[in-house]
C-alpha cells in the first residue's frame, strides 16, 4: 500500500473502532448493523497487520546494529530513546598509549533497534523507512512499563513459523501479532518554541508532554 492507503485505511480502522464502542455503549453491540461493522473492521485490521508484518520483516533482516538495554523503574530514558529515534549513537573511542588510555573524540554508530530487558524488541516508529499505522495490543508510557518491565509474551505471540524472523547473527525474533506501542519522550519533543513575525504565528514547536512514538515488535526466541 502507498502511505495515502495507509493513512486511509488507518483512519478508517479508527473510525469502525469508535463507533463500534459507542454501540457497545448503547448496548446496540449485538445487532446485525454492528456485526457487520466488526466484520469490516477485522478486514481492514487485517489489510494494515499484511503491510506491517512485510515492513518490519524488512527492516529487521536488513538490520545490523542493536544494543541490549533495560528499562527499570530508575532507568533514565531520554538520552537512550533520542538515539533510537535518530537511529544513532556517540561512543567515545580510546586507544592505548604508553600504557594510558588516550580519548580519540566521539564516533557516531548506526542504531537500528534496542533489546529491551533481555528480550523485547523495540524499534523507532521514524527509523521504520515509511508509514505503517499497525493496529497495536497495548499502549504503555515509559513510565508505565519501567513499573512493570515485561510483556504478557504468551497472549502476545503465536506458533506460526511465519512469525519468526531471522537476524543476520543468527538470532530469530517472534514477532507479536500485534505489537504494543511505547510512547516516550526525547529531545525531540522538547523544542518549546514559539515564533512569531508581524503578528503571524511562524513556527509552533511541541507542547508540554508530546512523546515520540516506539513499537515493541516481538522478543527474542531460542
Amino acid at each position: 500500500m502507498t502511505e495515502q492507503e495507509i493513512k486511509e485505511k488507518h483512519s478508517e480502522f479508527v473510525s469502525l473502532e469508535h463507533e463500534i464502542e459507542m454501540r457497545k455503549l448503547a448496548h446496540n453491540d449485538q445487532n446485525a448493523e454492528t456485526r457487520e461493522l466488526i466484520k469490516q473492521l477485522l478486514q481492514v485490521e487485517s489489510e494494515l497487520l499484511s503491510d506491517y508484518y512485510d515492513c518490519i520483516r524488512t527492516y529487521l533482516k536488513s538490520a545490523k546494529n542493536w544494543k541490549n538495554k533495560h528499562l527499570k523503574y530508575n532507568t533514565k530514558t531520554i538520552n537512550m530513546m533520542t538515539d533510537l529515534r535518530s537511529g544513532y549513537y556517540t561512543q567515545e573511542e580510546y586507544c592505548i598509549k604508553n600504557g594510558k588510555y588516550v580519548s580519540l573524540g566521539e564516533k557516531d554508530y548506526k542504531l537500528d533497534f534496542y533489546v529491551i530487558n533481555n528480550f523485547y524488541v523495540l524499534v523507532s516508529d521514524d527509523q521504520l523507512g515509511r508509514l505503517v499505522c499497525p493496529p497495536i495490543d497495548k499502549e504503555y508510557t515509559a513510565t508505565e512499563f519501567k513499573k512493570i518491565g515485561h510483556l504478557d509474551s504468551k497472549s502476545l505471540m503465536t506458533d506460526s513459523q511465519d512469525m519468526i524472523v531471522e537476524l543476520n547473527n543468527g538470532q530469530k525474533i517472534c514477532l507479536y501479532k500485534k505489537p504494543v506501542q511505547l510512547n516516550a519522550q526525547t529531545n525531540y519533543d522538547m523544542d518549546y518554541r514559539k515564533e512569531w513575525e508581524y503578528g503571524s504565528l511562524t513556527y509552533l514547536g511541541n507542547e508540554y508532554g508530546d512523546t515520540s512514538t516506539f513499537y515493541f515488535v516481538g522478543q527474542l526466541v531460542w
